[in-house]
């Protein structure tokens, strides 16, 4: 892992295990932990227990949360210890790295920050500007040059990575339902609160949703049941429809890794049409579907539910974050800040009053869209260099998976 050295807001990971060597989930307020910036004496972490990240799905994973002192120091020593017996946690030493900065002119001197801010992009552009010159617009322009730049393409720096794992469904034992009622009360079942908020199929293809679990044999349903009453019968329980990464902005592919398959992006129309021929669960998913979302994060329902479990790795380019006021930083990466300069001057020169115009030179605003794009030509080619081929012509070849639609990024051939 990289911290970088003095630099408020960076998490440092700890793994915790039982005497057996199995992942300890739930022990997070059993565990503190001592920092020693350098070889120096240890002292109590300002974050005095750490947060778990998923007890089901990264179980016995731990984080503090440091503050900027802790992390001025070239090397960082963290030992943890809880005090539920047989917990073992290794120390975590990490060499600190330099921040990423960016030297930019302000009023009265210069300053390096750790990103660049909304204040200090106005700062540059407006002593690029004719004396006097307003700026009215700044945060539109902005706006307007972050929408070219996302439109160039998949850039490298908005690329992100996650999954989803697609849950298994349950089917064990018998259930008694009851025409109009919402109780479902099972035989051999064992129910957990886990499954509230899946989908319930009993007789039919009626499909509800479970609100409740009381205990291991008796859920309620949502809407009541409207088949006829029945004792005995079989049931699936089973999850259709996940969360994406609330930044996701569109996605790759969808590779069901567990089963080497992929999953065909449909319409909801098209999986309403799926389901209404009464195919809920199968071994593998085949298609998914956008589906909307859930407190603002999106959402994909796949069809059929999986019979078993799945992970579906997720590659993925994430929505850039809108600056909305003079602190926010610019979402792009230091490498990025030339093009970004050009584009606000390029633009706001575009927004001047026909006065603070004329003080331009003749075509100078065309000189100054044509560099803005030209750089921008240039970065992209660079964010993209290391996919394009340099020594050896990439195309496809004997034995190779090649679906229709790919594009090959080719370098120049090589003679045979």
């Amino acid at each position: 892992m990289a911290i970088e050295k003095n630099v408020a807001g960076q998490k440092l990971f700890i793994l915790a295990v039982d005497s057996a060597g199995i992942e300890k989930t739930g022990d997070a307020a059993n565990i503190t932990a001592r920092i020693s910036l350098d070889g120096g004496t240890p002292t109590q972490t300002n974050d005095v227990n750490p947060t778990e990240i998923d007890a089901t799905y990264q179980k016995g994973l731990y984080y503090f949360d440091l503050t900027q002192a802790e992390t001025n120091a070239r090397v960082l020593t963290l030992s943890a210890d809880s005090s539920t017996a047989g917990v073992v946690i290794r120390p975590v030493i990490v060499y600190t790295v330099a921040p990423t900065s960016l030297s930019v002119p302000i009023a009265g001197g210069s300053s390096t920050l750790n990103a660049l801010t909304v204040h200090h992009l106005h700062s540059m552009v407006t002593d690029a500007l004719p004396e006097g010159a307003p700026m009215r617009g700044f945060l539109a322009a902005l706006w307007t040059v972050l929408e070219a730049i996302r439109m160039k393409g998949c850039w490298s720096f908005w690329q992100a990575r996650s999954q989803i794992v697609l849950l298994n469904a349950y089917s064990t034992g018998t259930v008694a339902v009851t025409q109009d009622s919402s109780a479902v009360v099972g035989t051999g079942t064992a129910f957990t609160a886990a499954m509230v908020g899946r989908k319930f199929r009993g007789a039919g293809n009626e499909v509800y949703t479970i609100t409740a679990r009381a205990d291991a044999t008796h859920i309620t349903i949502s809407p009541e049941y409207q088949g006829a009453s029945a004792s005995g019968l079989a049931y699936t329980i089973f999850q259709d429809t996940y969360d994406l990464p609330s930044d996701v902005e569109s996605v790759a592919g969808w590779w069901d890794a567990t089963n080497q398959k992929w999953l065909r992006p449909v319409t909801m129309g098209a999986i309403g049409d799926c389901q209404n021929a009464s195919n809920f669960t199968s071994a593998w998913p085949q298609k998914i579907a956008q589906y909307g979302t859930n407190a603002g994060v999106p959402q994909v329902v796949v069809w059929p539910a999986p019979q078993s479990r799945a992970l579906i790795p997720l590659m993925y380019t994430r929505r850039h974050v809108m600056p909305i006021g003079p602190a926010n930083t610019i979402d792009v990466p230091a490498k990025m800040d030339t093009v970004l300069l050009q584009g606000m001057i390029y633009f706001m020169k575009s927004r001047l009053p026909k006065a603070f115009k004329d003080e331009l030179g003749s075509g100078d605003l065309e000189h100054e869209r044509n560099r803005f794009y030209k750089m921008l030509d240039q970065k992209w080619s660079e964010d993209q260099a290391i996919l394009r081929g340099t020594e050896y012509d990439i195309a496809p070849q004997a034995g190779l998976p090649f679906a229709s639609g790919d594009e090959w990024i080719a370098g120049p051939a090589v003679p045979a």
